[in-house]
């Protein structure tokens, strides 16, 4: 036997013999004598592939059995506590631990031998004691399940498997002059302050993350409210791979939240479907997050007052239809209907607008706009909006008092100097 050979042996079979020294046992002075001594006749050499045994420090450890027991299921560091059998000793609890800092454990593999019972390496050459481990060795697809007893004379060789610790990390992003959230933390349920720029929350992968959904709910106080994830810092690209799968560096993403305008909750704006809902009911606070195309999307009513807060943030509504269920008499009839004092709405664009207004077959004393049709309530607020769309009026048979095109775009008030950001393009026809 091998100088090298007989240290490591040695290293290996130290714990063993302080146990049997404590407990009373004579043993034999050499390598050789506790083994025959113990009848410690198949073993198992472990190697830690980039990590460390925690006992000695050392990348590689070879472990002495009797025939017909278990192999010890060496784990991290950080799982707790173990057990098993080395011989007819037993192993304290935590007594060998692997750990290779910044990396997580994934499980031992067996390694390849060829007709001698040597290791192999990935590349077909033959493992050398004498030089240590020096590439990559041959493994087996399949995970080593530690439930097979050992037989006479077995050397099983096992090699282990790593990934990195990585994380995914939360950052707050924050809209409309927000500077800090509390939050009641998804993990830990402990409620804390974090300022813009801040780390929210970190999750680890195990090994994939579902959406964080609490985060949605988790502000206090009724000061801020989610929008979405986002990828960048600026907010340009939503993050949308959920579940969220390990990468080889912490994956970081930011989760943007905007403060509230008065008391009423942020309505986020990301498809058809929503957007319909903010057009049916324009009396809270909406924030756009897309370009939404509402093609196939039909309103039945049009709002008479608008009293909200739209935030277009650039994005577009397109291809979206009103066809009113009731004819038109007597009330003027549009999209918005007439703006409140407290409307705010800015920096989006309606692409595509069709209405189809149909008058009963009589003479009306109605107007029809595209946007809003009466005058704004001081105090109303529109900015960089945008419309473009095209006004169906159906008479059957009846007459238009004003005439056909009369203040069909902004009901008049195109000219005030207080909208001249709002601009439209519109196409009348009336049959």
């Amino acid at each position: 036997m091998s100088k090298r050979l007989k240290l490591l042996l040695i290293c290996a079979l130290s714990a063993v013999a302080a146990l049997c020294v404590f407990s009373g046992c004579n043993l034999t002075n050499t390598v050789e004598g506790i083994i025959s001594t113990k009848h410690l006749d198949a073993q198992v050499t472990y190697f830690a592939n980039g990590g460390v045994f925690e006992d000695d420090r050392n990348s590689q450890k070879t472990l002495y059995y009797n025939a017909g027991t278990l192999p010890l299921d060496i784990g991290e560091k950080t799982t707790g506590s173990m057990s098993g059998s080395m011989g007819s000793t037993q192993i304290t609890a935590g007594r060998f631990s692997v750990e290779y800092s910044g990396y997580n454990l994934t499980g031992w593999f067996p390694v390849e031998v060829n007709e001698d019972g040597i290791p192999l390496y990935e590349d077909g050459s033959l493992y050398n004691e004498s030089e240590g481990v020096i590439k990559e060795f041959k493994l087996s697809e399949e995970q080593y399940k530690f439930d097979e007893r050992l037989e006479k004379d077995d050397h099983i060789y096992l090699c282990a498997k790593w990934y990195a610790d990585v994380k995914l990390r939360i950052y707050l992003v924050g809209g409309e002059g927000l500077t800090s959230v509390t939050i009641t933390d998804p993990i830990t349920q402990e409620a804390k302050t974090c300022e813009v720029g801040e780390e929210i929350s970190s999750y680890d992968f195990s090994p994939d993350v579902k959406e964080p959904t609490t985060l949605a709910s988790a502000t206090s106080n009724n000061t801020a409210d989610f929008v979405a994830y986002y990828k960048d810092e600026d907010c340009t690209e939503q993050y949308n791979s959920w579940p969220a799968k390990r990468e080889d560096t912490d994956t970081v993403i930011y989760a943007k939240f905007i403060k509230r305008i008065g008391s009423r909750k942020w309505t986020i704006v990301k498809d058809a479907s929503s957007a319909r809902n903010m057009l049916n009911n324009l009396m809270g606070n909406y924030y756009l997050i897309n370009d939404i195309d509402c093609t196939g999307v039909t309103l039945t009513s049009v709002s008479s007052y608008t009293s909200c807060v739209i935030r277009g943030n650039g994005y577009t509504i397109s291809n979206l239809t009103v066809t009113p269920t009731a004819s038109i008499r007597s009330s003027n009839v549009s999209l918005f209907g007439q703006f409140s004092s407290t409307t705010d709405i800015s920096d989006f664009k309606i692409d595509n607008l069709v209405c189809n207004y149909s008058f009963l077959n009589e003479k009306s004393t109605a107007e029809v706009y595209l946007v809003f049709d009466k005058a704004p309530e001081d105090g109303a607020k529109i900015k960089n909006v945008t419309v473009n769309g095209t006004l169906n009026i159906i008479t059957n048979g009846g007459t238009l008092v004003n005439g056909q095109g009369h203040n069909v775009c902004f009901g008049g008030y195109a000219d005030d100097g207080e909208y001249t950001d709002i601009k439209c393009d519109v196409q009348l026809n009336v049959k």
